[in-house]
C-alpha cells in the first residue's frame, strides 16, 4: 500500500500548481450624478404703486414715524417697527376706509411712551395728525 500511495502523490502532485491563480477582479465604479437647482426668481410686484394708492401699514408707519421723530426726535429715541406696541396693542392698527392708527413707541429721558397718530390719504397725497401719546413712566 504504500508502494500505490507513493505512486500516487507524485501523479496528485502535478495537478496542484504552486503558481498564485490569475485573477482578476473588477474595480467597483460609482456614478456620481450633480443636480443643479436653480434659486427661484424673485416676484415681481403683483401691482404697480402709483401716488393715486391706497396707504398700506408700513406707509402709515413710516409716515407717523417720521412725524413723531420731528416732533420727539431730538430729546427722545424712538423705537423701529414691530408687531406690538409697549402698550399691549397692534402698532398699527387699521380703522377703516384707508385710515390707520399708529402707535410710535419711544423712550425719553429714562421713560417710555408712545406717540398716537393717524395716517390716511394716499401714497401722493398722505394726511399725519398727531394725536398726543401715552406715557408708561
Amino acid at each position: 500500500m504504500l508502494a500505490a500511495a507513493m505512486l500516487i502523490t507524485p501523479a496528485l502532485a502535478g495537478c496542484v500548481s504552486s503558481a498564485e491563480p490569475n485573477v482578476t477582479v473588477d474595480a467597483p465604479t460609482a456614478t456620481v450624478t450633480a443636480t443643479v437647482t436653480a434659486a427661484p426668481a424673485p416676484e415681481a410686484a403683483s401691482e404697480q404703486r402709483s401716488p393715486d394708492s391706497a396707504l398700506t401699514e408700513l406707509d402709515a408707519w413710516l409716515l407717523c414715524w417720521g412725524a413723531t421723530s420731528n416732533e420727539y426726535g431730538e430729546t427722545s429715541e424712538l423705537y423701529s417697527y414691530s408687531a406690538d406696541s409697549p402698550s399691549g396693542g397692534s402698532t398699527v392698527t387699521d380703522i377703516g376706509d384707508g385710515t390707520f392708527q399708529v402707535l410710535v413707541p419711544f423712550a425719553s429721558e429714562g421713560r417710555g411712551a408712545e406717540a398716537i397718530c393717524i395716517a390716511s390719504g394716499t401714497v401722493g397725497a398722505p394726511s399725519v395728525d398727531l394725536q398726543g401719546g401715552r406715557d408708561f413712566g
